[in-house]
């Protein structure tokens, strides 16, 4: 049918094109889901299209997709199709308002409670390596995501920005044996994902005042605050 519509405009165009598009993804995950039986679909991605393709063909077949809250949720009406989903977790109250609240489809929220593993542990012995290692002043060091924002839909940190600025810290370290640095980095893999800086990272670690806490999601920033000057 779709095929057989001769568009008048560039808009119609681009409709028919995007409606074949969908037509040809939804189809795919369709057929996934009827050839293993798939009915019921979690998946914690967010503000993806691929999310929608997913959604509307577990509806095809009658079955239900589940969703989670990622990261602290804001208030806000924005999120529009980041979680299409007919049942989602959230963390507590405040995310399941700020959910409602959104753009999104609000059929069952669930509230899981925090989902990792917050054990505050002893890092006063942290603080004491410092020390004997010299330092007299620590910095927390908190980041977030970077890319080279090759595509529309995400506009991070650039990638080259985020290299130059843990590049300067590593250097402050290795030339100030009195401070020492504490990183708390949103993901474990942004360190990981900065190749260039793998040999200076090492070299700032074996001085003993470098440390880069490898629970990202079990830990918060606030566990540092009592043991760092800045």
């Amino acid at each position: 049918k779709i095929n057989d519509c001769y568009p008048y405009d560039n808009i119609e165009k681009w409709f028919k094109k995007e409606s074949l598009r969908l037509l040809k993804k939804v189809n795919f995950w369709y057929k996934l889901f009827s050839d293993y039986n798939v009915k019921i679909h979690i998946d914690s991605s967010e503000d993806e299209e691929v999310n929608i393709f997913k959604s509307i063909a577990i509806d095809l077949i009658k079955g239900y997709s589940i969703g989670k809250e990622k990261g602290v949720m804001v208030s806000g009406e924005g999120y529009f199709g980041y979680y299409p989903h007919h049942i989602f977790f959230t963390w507590g109250k405040r995310s399941a308002d700020y959910y409602l609240n959104s753009m999104n489809i609000h059929k069952n929220i669930l509230l899981s409670g925090y989902p990792y593993n917050y054990i505050q542990s002893d890092i006063s012995k942290l603080k004491s390596k410092f020390e004997n290692k010299g330092s007299c002043f620590t910095l927390l060091l908190m980041d977030n995501a970077h890319s080279f924002n090759k595509t529309h839909s995400h506009q991070l940190i650039y990638t080259p920005i985020i290299e130059s600025f843990y590049r300067a810290f590593f250097k402050l370290i290795l030339n100030n044996k009195s401070i020492s640095l504490i990183i708390k980095s949103k993901k474990p893999e942004i360190i990981d994902s900065l190749p260039l800086l793998h040999n200076l990272y090492d070299e700032a670690k074996s001085t003993g005042r470098c440390f880069i806490e490898s629970d990202s999601y079990g830990k918060t920033s606030l566990d540092f605050i009592n043991i760092t000057d800045l």
